[in-house]
């Protein structure tokens, strides 16, 4: 049967060329702060290779563009332990620079950063006086020392195609929270990679959680946690444990934690890397825990140490795979395989083909084994896989954005299949222009 596709495009931000006027800055001390000072409304600041540093803290509050001058360069705002201020009523966008050194950053209008390199402590969205209509963050290189924070007073975050190294996510947004195709890099250390609390669509994300070796006492972390109405989707979240001999144990760990409404298909957990050998009990969580009512379908729970699934009765779990499940790690009580159960669940070696992007091998048990539901189709129509790669919203989509193209961001996002009308499927998609 043909079916038709009905596109619509939700987002689609290019770089204008057209502005009030341009000022190319030298680098030097003071000179982007002068440049800042003498710019009005739609003026394009241009910074060329080089270092910039600043007197005092960096303060935007015009609609300006700040970018560099050529793709191939990113010039240098040294902050010097100083903070940004980023502010008023205006619209700005800031591209192709490298900002480092900075202390806390505070952003407090409608921003667009794309591909930057961002090294702050802190680094705050809508946690201010005035109200936010929209973050687009897509296609930096981001560091903190501690967290991102998209406060109640943004409206709408797209947090996608960006690579976030050293603390959480708080995604806040209270219209909606896009986190698409995003990897985080984050250790072990009383943290969550994704963090929110208002409605969301998590997907296609890498979610590296590492054991840190420096230390021995137990600590906590969670690869996602959400609190309201969530769809989280075709994520990876991969533990790294430790092979550090004077941790006793790893902590407590949580794949994905949902105490809100949440759709949850297609995610990998998994714990991967060598155990060291003084570990006697990891007192690591459940791969997926949820509280609320939802549904979790066609996700995988692999690992030593880490318990499978759990969720009150009245949330439906079925067509997941678990295994090498358990919470000893001894010879003499080796880890146990806990799916939720159901018929529909499988226990058994996913037989990955490779433990990078964790592909399946042809004969993988899991594939054509998820939810046989139209709506959870893979993309060549066949029946949807278990794991990253099943259903319409494919891991490797997402992840693989963030190479190095001169093609757009995009981010397709489709609506649940009308199964009264199966000619017909609804897809949005989220466009972002690479600086070019």
């Amino acid at each position: 049967m043909t079916k038709r596709l009905m596109l619509l495009v939700l987002l689609n931000v290019l770089v204008s060329e057209a502005s009030a006027k341009a000022i190319q800055v030298l680098p030097g001390h003071d000179t982007l702060n002068t440049a800042l000072s003498n710019s009005t409304d739609g003026d394009t600041i241009l910074l060329v290779d080089g270092v910039y540093t600043l007197s005092g803290q960096l303060e935007i509050d015009k609609q300006i563009t700040l970018r560099s001058i050529s793709p191939n360069i990113k010039p240098q705002i040294n902050l010097r332990g100083q903070d940004v201020y980023i502010g008023g009523q205006a619209e700005i966008l800031i591209q192709g620079i490298k900002v480092i050194g900075g202390k806390n950053t505070y952003i407090n209008t409608q921003i667009v950063l794309v591909n930057n390199e961002i090294y702050v402590n802190n680094f705050s969205i809508g946690d201010g006086n005035n109200n936010v209509s929209s973050a687009i963050i897509v296609g930096n290189h981001i560091e903190t020392g501690s967290l991102i924070s998209i406060g109640t007073r943004t409206q709408n975050l797209i947090f996608a195609g960006n690579s976030y190294k050293g603390g959480t996510l708080i995604a806040n947004a209270t219209a909606g929270n896009h986190i698409l195709g995003n990897q985080f890099d984050f250790y072990l250390n009383n943290s969550n990679g994704i963090n929110s609390s208002y409605p969301s669509q998590i997907v296609g994300n890498r979610i590296i959680v590492s054991a840190d070796n420096r230390l021995t006492e137990d600590r906590y972390a969670r690869g996602i946690y959400v609190a309201s109405s969530a769809s989280v989707l075709n994520n990876l979240i991969e533990l790294r444990g430790t092979d550090n001999p004077n941790r006793t144990t790893l902590g407590r760990f949580e794949g994905i934690y949902a105490s809100g409404v949440a759709t949850i298909n297609n995610n990998l957990v998994i714990v991967t890397d060598t155990i060291g050998t003084s570990v006697s009990q990891a007192s690591i969580g459940y791969g997926i825990l949820m509280y609320a009512p939802g549904r979790a379908t066609n996700n995988m729970i692999v690992g030593r140490g880490m318990l499978g699934m759990a969720a009150p009765e009245f949330v439906e779990m079925r067509n997941n795979l678990c295994f090498n499940n358990g919470n000893k790690l001894t010879d003499d009580n080796p880890p146990a395989d806990q799916c939720v159960s159901d018929s529909r669940n499988i226990i058994a070696d996913p037989q990955f083909a490779e433990l990078t992007n964790f592909t399946l091998s042809a004969d993988s048990p899991a594939v054509d084994a998820g939810d046989p539901e139209l709506r959870f189709t893979d993309l060549d129509g066949s029946r949807a896989d278990i794991g990253l790669h099943g259903g319409p919203l494919g891991f490797l989509q997402y992840d693989s954005q963030r190479a190095p193209s001169d093609k757009p961001y995009l981010y397709p996002l489709f609506d649940q299949i009308d199964l009264s009308n199966i000619e017909a499927v609804n897809l949005e998609v989220i466009s972002v222009a690479r600086f070019k």
